[in-house]
């Protein structure tokens, strides 16, 4: 019974000191991180199995693209087929 109790007063301090340990470092992070500023387009790679039918694979439409907006974001979706 005392072995118990101490596993369980173990796990339990555990967890606290993790939380704790999380909630420093989130408060001393320098805030949320800013998205990235160049006019190059996002590389988006899909990985897939082989016996997948090609012409089923469609990069999806940026409908972002067609707005004026300044924060219009552009992708470039490459889709690769591997085998094993």
């Amino acid at each position: 019974m005392n072995r118990t109790r101490l596993i369980f007063f173990g796990v339990v301090g555990l967890a606290i000191i993790i939380v704790v340990i999380s909630l420093v470092a989130r408060s001393a992070g320098s805030g949320p991180i800013a998205p990235p500023t160049s006019n190059e387009p996002l590389e988006v790679r899909i990985v897939v199995d082989c016996r997948l039918n090609r012409g089923s694979l469609k990069p999806p439409r940026n409908s972002m693209a067609k707005t004026t907006s300044s924060k219009a974001a552009r992708f470039h979706v490459t889709i690769v087929a591997m085998d094993g």
